[in-house]
């Protein structure tokens, strides 16, 4: 099965709410950096405000496979203690994806 843009995004969130982790009550959604503007694009898609959908491929441009870990090491410099946070994934054929929680201790 190809998984492509919205059914990824779409299977991340059904995911995170099978594990318990509410799209909704999270801080923040890091999604695959293919652009700059993913956040105007997913955070209706979700349902969640733009402004906590974070990106940084609009200054670092795209950054392939440390896209998501580069973003997340930006992140968590300006986390609350406690803050959490969903990371959404896929590698370039959109055969593979995953993503992570993180809970900012």
């Amino acid at each position: 099965m190809r998984i492509s843009g919205p059914e990824l995004f779409q299977y991340g969130a059904a995911v995170a709410r099978e594990l318990e982790v509410d799209i909704d009550t999270v801080d923040h959604v890091i999604p695959h950096q293919a652009n700059g503007h993913l956040a105007e694009l997913l955070g209706p898609y979700l349902g969640i405000e733009p402004r906590r959908v974070f990106v940084n491929a609009d200054h670092l441009g795209n950054t392939g496979s440390a896209a998501i870990w580069l973003a997340l090491a930006e992140l968590r410099s300006t986390l609350a203690p406690g803050a959490s946070v969903v990371a959404l994934g896929a590698e370039a054929t959109k055969y593979m994806f995953g993503g992570f929680c993180y809970l900012h201790g």
